[in-house]
């Protein structure tokens, strides 16, 4: 039995006709093009009726989507269903005209439970869904198409091989410390645990940890600055532990060496700390080098191991935490190697192209500036060391590394749907990674396991565009000066954003609302990274001024031209930077913040459930 044949039978019964009988033709007669018109169209109706019903009773949008796509696969269905019986009935038709006979009988039972199905199943259910399927790829295929396309032609780079800085010998390149590029000496195989070439290349910074556990607890609104004596304490209660309970031992945490019980809390720290001399040694003595490039696995995407950076936002504490000590015990020049080191390390990810990448930078850069503070506060720096770190922070860089990561995210981002879309669908694994990396603040709903490649491909296209949206503010303010400040941008940006996540949810935009919402709050860390840097370089002009004059000045005007060639501006609205002297004899400086409002250098309040995000951005922190 063939197909048209089976289809043929199939339309010579009755209860395929309900209601329509008048319009069942004989043998000898053309299938009625009217059915093949309109018998779509009824059978794709309850479907799309049934969506405007829960559109406007309960507003749910995902279901509203689910019976329109419903109601499209039974319109095609039928439309394929019926084309195809019309075809079949025609030729038979045409023949029986030409040639009159008896009507073919009814075909055996067997054919039509061993053919008949198959062939409707084939004809009537699967070939409409690989109609559908294969128009949404295409669909997507060539909107992607487009849209990488328009971005190539205005010069965009959309791969990390024309995102990387060109290769630099080991010698002019700190990461090719053994320390740091054992760190990437490793393969993934498909399946099992990941190979290292070195097993102890984790293991070895373990020797920067700090007892963090052993610090006391805090109310979370208390920004008071942890104090050496606090630090000696916990030193100390680490090492006790350790003896008392060596089965219970934390393992990140080393055994400090151990100073003698009258040390005070500045030579406790300095001693515990000393464990990890020379190693931190080997780090400054390669920061000095002019770049550094980490061999990450770039090609992996999303999938590259970044154990970098942890470690080095490790390593800007620990310089920190041995700087207040060397501070304490009056060795200045120590302390501001220990400072030096500091700087240079904050600046290990400057180059790379990766979000995380950058928000560790931004959190290293505060690290430091904030180290700056005990110094200045106890009047301790001299006038070149103010001088060469003021040039220091005068430079940070942060919106502009913040522009180039999110060219990162983006070449990160398209590699990943590229391999969906290579795969076919979404296994589970892709879907448990997607949500980890829309977790902040993304989307709750996990996209099918089966996800088309069309419907990759048109998120695709939406994830590009807001991506270069981000790239377009991150450069634009990266390269703008003062003049009206960053605050109305960044709060543009933010309902704009708004906007964009309000979008009706489908399929075409499932794996953008998981995606993009993280990336929201970058811009406005990279401003205050930014804002906190011209803070830290006015505070050591502050200071020069000091050590000169014996007082603060009045006004930030009073430190042009001696001590700096222009007011400083504050980053946000354009106007002067904001400065106080305070009844302690120092100082503090603050910006009007991302709403653009001055609250009178408040830039937190003691009481809690208070939202800060709107306050002062105020340096020193702890004020």
């Amino acid at each position: 039995m063939t197909p048209t044949r089976f289809y043929c039978w199939l339309h010579e019964q009755r209860y395929l006709w309900p209601g329509l009988r008048r319009w069942q033709p004989q043998p000898e007669q053309a299938f009625p093009l009217g059915i093949v018109l309109v018998v779509p169209v009824l059978c794709a109706l309850p479907a799309l009726a049934g969506a405007l019903l829960v559109r406007v009773l309960a507003g749910a949008i995902l279901p509203v989507f689910l019976l329109a796509a419903l109601g499209l696969l039974l319109f095609v269905a039928a439309l394929t269903h019926f084309s195809f019986a019309a075809l079949a009935w025609n030729q038979r038709a045409a023949r029986l005209r030409e040639v009159p006979g008896p009507r073919p009988g009814r075909p055996p039972v067997w054919a039509l439970l061993v053919l008949g199905l198959p062939y409707f199943l084939l004809l009537s259910v699967v070939t409409p869904g690989a109609l559908i399927l294969g128009l949404e790829n295409f669909r997507g295929a060539w909107a992607w198409r487009g849209a990488r396309a328009a971005l190539i032609a205005r010069g965009e780079r959309l791969t990390f091989a024309e995102l990387l800085p060109p290769a630099v010998p080991p010698e002019q390149n700190a990461a090719s410390l053994p320390a740091f590029s054992n760190l990437f000496a490793y393969s993934h195989p498909p399946k099992g645990s990941i190979l290292w070439d070195d097993t102890n290349a984790l293991s070895r910074f373990r020797v920067l940890q700090l007892p963090d556990r052993h610090l006391p607890k805090r109310k979370a609104n208390d920004r008071t600055p942890l104090s050496l004596a606090e630090w000696a304490t916990a030193f100390r209660t680490s090492n006790s532990d350790q003896a008392a309970k060596p089965s219970k031992v934390n393992s990140a945490e080393p055994r400090y060496p151990a100073a003698p019980t009258d040390a005070s809390p500045a030579q406790v720290v300095l001693t515990a700390l000393g464990l990890a001399e020379p190693f931190v040694r080997d780090i400054c003595a390669a920061a000095q080098r002019p770049y550094a490039r980490f061999p990450v696995h770039y090609e992996e995407g999303f999938n590259a191991l970044l154990p970098h950076l942890a470690n080095g936002k490790t390593l800007s504490r620990h310089f920190a935490l041995r700087q207040e000590a060397k501070l304490g015990l009056g060795d200045l020049e120590g302390a501001y190697a220990e400072l030096q080191c500091g700087l240079r390390v904050a600046n290990f990810f400057a180059e790379e192209p990766l979000l995380i990448s950058q928000l560790v930078r931004i959190a290293q850069g505060a690290i430091v500036a904030n180290s700056l503070w005990p110094g200045i506060q106890a009047h301790q720096w001299t006038d070149p060391q103010l001088a060469a770190l003021q040039q220091a922070f005068a430079r940070p860089g942060f919106m502009a590394g913040l522009a180039q990561a999110l060219e990162g995210e983006r070449a990160g981002a398209m590699l990943l749907l590229d391999e969906l879309v290579a795969r076919g669908s979404l296994g589970l694994a892709n879907v448990r990674f997607l949500e980890q990396l829309g977790a902040e603040g993304g989307d709750s709903e996990e996209p099918p396991i089966f996800f088309p490649g069309g419907w990759v491909r048109q998120n695709q296209v939406r994830i590009a565009d807001f991506h270069q949206r981000m790239i377009d503010l991150g450069r634009g303010l990266a390269t703008n000066s003062a003049v009206g400040g960053w605050a109305q941008p960044l709060r543009d940006f933010d309902t704009e954003m708004d906007a964009r996540m309000r979008v009706t949810p489908t399929f075409y935009n499932q794996l953008y609302r998981m995606l993009v919402p993280a990336l929201g709050r970058a811009v406005v860390k990279a401003a205050r990274a930014e804002q906190t840097a011209l803070q830290a370089s006015t505070a050591c002009a502050l200071e020069r001024h000091w050590r000169k004059h014996g007082r603060y000045p009045d006004t930030l005007g009073a430190l042009v031209p001696e001590f700096l060639a222009a007011e400083p501006r504050d980053l946000m609205d354009g106007q002067p930077l904001r400065y106080a002297k305070t009844a302690t004899g120092h100082f503090k400086l603050w910006s009007v913040g991302r709403d653009g409002v001055d609250h009178g250098g408040v830039g937190y309040l003691k009481q809690a459930g208070v939202d800060e995000e709107g306050l002062d951005w105020v340096w020193p922190k702890d004020l």
